[in-house]
Order: C-alpha cells, then structure tokens, then sequence
C-alpha cells in the first residue's frame, strides 16, 4: 500500500471544503484536513486505518487528519456529500479527542448541515466564511456528543510513525539525514529504508531533497536579500552544485530562474511515477466550493 498526501486546495483564508462526489473512488491517501462524508445513495466501502467499512445510505463517516484512507463506490451511481475542514476545528471542541469508531453510530443531517454551508458560500455575505465555520461547529459538537471518542494519539500504527517522521523531516530539513530517521523510527537503517519505500512508493533521501527544495523556493519567493548559496546551505544541501541539481530536477527551474510566485503543487510527482492525486478517474465531482 502507497500512502500518498494529498494536498487540499483549500481557499487561502478558508477553513472548510463542501462538495459532492458520484462515483467516489480513490487510493489510500492522508492529508492533515478532517473529512466527514455522508452517503447521499448508494453505499461506500471504506478503507481506514487498514479496516474496512461498508457505509449504507443515510450513515455518515468520520476521517481524522492524518489517517491514511481511501474510498470505494460499490456502484457507479453511488453519491456522497463531502464537508473537509481544518483539524484545528477538532482540536479546538474536544481538546484532543476524536470519534473512537469512524463509522458514526448515530444519525447526523449532513445534508441540511450541506445546505447551509453551500447557501453561506454562494451568497458571500459579510462574515460569510466565519458563518460556516460557526455552523460547522455547532453541528460537529452536536454529533461528538453522541459518539464515544478516544484519545488521538492511542495505538499509532507504523505506517502513522511514518507520516510522523515526515512532518518532523519536513520541519527540521536543514538538519535530517538518513541516519536521525531511522532512529526516530527506532528501526535498523535497512528495514526502515525498505519500509518507507514501501509506505510512500520513495526513497527518504528523494523525499529529504523534496522538502527542501520545497522550502527554498518558499524562501527565494520571500527573501531577495539572500543568495543562493545561502538559501542553499540553509535547506541543508552539503554543495551548491548538489542543490542545482536537486533542485532543478524536481521544480524544472535552476534557482536562479525560478518564476515569481512559484509552488510546487503536485506533491511527490517528479520523484515517483505512480505517484498521484489519489482521486481516480472514474470519480466524478457533481459539485464544490472550489466551483
């Protein structure tokens, strides 16, 4: 299994994402953005936490941030509503808990809660994404109160150690290397290596180089006062030719023509292949707020 994070594109200043899919179909995938999904008609197999649920009509599902899922339409014409949200959202109701079953036991009226969200978007009043935050909180405290939930962090599998080592990499570049990962991991060097292949379909150097090309064109977009040398050694490449290189493969600019404004927005692309949006073809979005 390839665990792939996707990037929501979310709008800057938003804090939520509506939409609804026909069809849903994806690969096993995490991002940090919880999602509540409601199956309009039809059923959804889901896969969470390498358990398997089968959700009816009517029932509705929770994903925390950070779990690897993927999503399954028993039949073409299976429809869902989707609501994506900031963790934060979470964190700031329970103080740290979550829904200790995904498969919510209890009723929840995703679509009058869809409704309101979409009416709040569309009309783009005054305050209006404030409003749907605020909608969506209440609703979400009303559905937590009927469900049992657990502490976030009990029981992390290996596969969720792994993204916790990525984040950590990605926070501290300048500094990792291949070694400090595997022991984060507590792994000997060689399993870790075959393991984190196996989870992410890359190497950890190719994902290393990755995150740091990633913060230096963050840093050549924000900082003209810096060389390239500088930005160089601050993202933790040992040579200035390496990070040329490095950087050019993955981004297709040298640093010194990088366009004004750049991101790097297909995440992993240019280093794996098979590596995608886990969203799959045959998965149609009827509609969104991105619309």
């Amino acid at each position: 299994m390839i665990i792939n994070r996707e990037e929501w594109r979310i709008q800057k200043g938003a804090s939520i994402w509506i939409g609804r899919y026909k069809n849903s179909r994806n690969m096993p995938h995490w991002h940090y953005e919880c999602e509540l999904i409601y199956v309009d008609k039809g059923e959804l197999n889901v896969l969470c936490n390498r358990i398997n649920y089968r959700v009816a009509a009517g029932r509705s599902f929770f994903i925390d941030g950070k779990t690897i899922h993927s999503t399954n339409a028993v039949d073409p014409d299976t429809e869902v509503t989707m609501i994506v949200f900031d963790a934060g959202l979470l964190d700031f109701i329970t103080g740290g808990l979550t829904p200790e079953c995904p498969a919510l036991k209890h009723y929840c009226d995703i679509p009058a809660l869809y409704s309101r969200l979409k009416k709040e978007y569309l009309e783009k009043k005054q305050f209006y994404r404030r409003r749907m935050t605020v909608e969506l909180t209440s609703a979400l405290i009303d559905i937590l109160r009927n469900e049992k939930l657990t502490e976030r962090k009990a029981g992390m599998s290996t596969s969720e150690r792994v993204i916790e080592l990525m984040e950590d990499a990605e926070q501290n570049c300048a500094d990792y290397d291949f070694e400090r990962a595997a022991k984060f991991m507590n792994m000997n060097p060689t399993y870790f290596s075959r393991l984190f292949h196996k989870l992410t379909g890359i190497t950890f150097s190719q994902y290393l180089n990755y995150v740091r090309c990633e913060r230096a064109v963050s840093m050549l977009n924000e900082n003209a006062d810096l060389t390239v040398t500088e930005i160089s050694s601050r993202c933790g490449f040992m040579t200035i030719r390496n990070f040329n290189r490095t950087f050019k493969s993955i981004t297709g600019y040298s640093p010194k023509t990088l366009p004004k404004g750049f991101v790097l927005t297909n995440r992993y692309d240019t280093l794996n292949e098979t590596s995608k949006n886990p969203t799959l073809n045959e998965c149609l979005l009827l509609e969104s707020s991105d619309a």
